[in-house]
């Protein structure tokens, strides 16, 4: 998610976490280095992840969910195929009854949500989680997939093999 400089350096001064001194220079070197505010933040130690993740959170109005962290049922991964989930930039993590919890790094993305909806019928309920947490999540579609190889080549070997 792309919150403005202004929005994280008001995040995180009132926050505590950092003057706004060190917000600036922070600024500066994320610019000079062409890498992410947030990643220059968490490197020199001014706030981890996860905390960064759930005062974002705060801001947005919306529940923090460390994804990275959580085994995803394989019939809730199955509603949002890999391919789509990394287009939009999320990923199903929960469902109950008539409604999916999704972890989205940019829960702006009105598109993605109306994705989401069309594409289960279910009431979309998203989650802010970090881009770093998304990128590990999205492991768990791959989690089957030597199971999956292994049954493909049994199949083919069975086909190959000359019958008794």
């Amino acid at each position: 998610m792309r919150l403005s400089n202004e929005d994280f350096k008001k995040i995180l001064t009132q926050s505590g976490f950092i003057t706004a001194a060190d917000f600036d220079e922070t600024v500066r070197s994320a610019t000079d280095l062409g890498r992410k505010v947030e990643d220059i933040l968490i490197f020199r130690g001014f706030i981890n992840e996860s905390t960064l993740g759930k005062l974002v959170a705060e801001y947005l109005k919306l529940p923090y969910v460390d994804i990275s962290r959580q085994f995803i049922p394989e019939e809730v991964l199955a509603l949002i195929p890999e391919k789509l989930a990394r287009i939009y930039r999320f990923i199903a993590f929960a469902k109950y009854g008539n409604t999916l919890k999704i972890a989205m790094s940019d829960p702006t993305n009105f598109e993605a949500l109306e994705f989401a909806r069309r594409q289960t019928g279910l009431q979309i309920v998203p989650h802010f989680t970090t881009e770093n947490n998304f990128r590990k999540a999205l492991g768990q579609y791959k989690r089957n997939i030597r199971v999956a190889f292994d049954k493909v080549i049994s199949e083919n070997i069975k086909k190959a093999s000359p019958e008794e």
